[in-house]
């Protein structure tokens, strides 16, 4: 059986208070403001996390998800050698983790997700 799951999910925006009202209206989740990094509650305890990001001038407008690997490396190089591409190194987020995106063959962007 798999052990990795998506544990959260991003919505990338260049006006983030439209984006917010959107979701929130369509929705009814709870997304909280800047000062918090616009967390999303979508109302399930056990469902993955999720928050908005004002990255849309650089990479357009998305919705990706992330998933949880055991380390970086190996599954960037795995990545590689099932023919996707790294199209962002690892970055570290202190007292949190660390995290990649990966695109697919075609092109699809996931993120992977370690924690500390």
């Amino acid at each position: 059986m798999a052990n990795n799951p998506v544990i959260h999910f991003e919505i990338g925006c260049t006006d983030t208070e439209t984006t917010r009202a959107f979701f929130d209206g369509m929705f009814d989740w709870d997304i909280g403001g800047a000062d918090q990094g616009f967390p999303i509650n979508t109302g399930d305890p056990n469902g993955p996390t999720g928050h908005l990001v004002g990255l849309g001038a650089e990479w357009g407008h998305y919705v990706t998800v992330y998933v949880k690997v055991d380390a970086l490396e190996p599954a960037l190089e795995k990545a590689g050698a099932l023919g996707g591409k790294v199209l962002v190194e690892p970055i570290a987020l202190p007292e949190q983790g660390r995290f990649a995106w990966i695109a697919a063959p075609e092109g699809q962007i996931i993120g992977l997700w370690e924690t500390v």
